[in-house]
């Protein structure tokens, strides 16, 4: 469940997904974020803070098995959930 509309946060692109590695992730109008990566039953499996002036994020889940996971973004006190499909 999203905390709010993807529209009430500065633009996110999570591409390519599916990915077999490394996920991109593009933040428009957004300098400073927090990235925490969760499995299916909600445990924290990866988490980066205070990422600042970074536009392009590269993801990188090559350790991990393949399966669902969740990626969360918090910016500015707005926070963002997104599907990651590891394949």
């Amino acid at each position: 469940v999203l905390g709010i509309d993807d529209s009430e946060l500065l633009e996110i692109e999570v591409y390519p997904n599916p990915s077999s590695d490394v996920f991109n992730i593009s933040f428009i109008n957004t300098l400073n974020y927090n990235i925490s990566v969760r499995d299916t039953a909600g445990k924290l499996l990866f988490e980066d803070t205070n990422i600042n002036d970074v536009s392009n994020y590269k993801l990188d889940m090559s350790r991990f098995s393949t399966g669902l996971y969740f990626i969360e973004i918090n910016s500015n006190g707005k926070k963002i959930t997104k599907k990651l499909i590891l394949k």
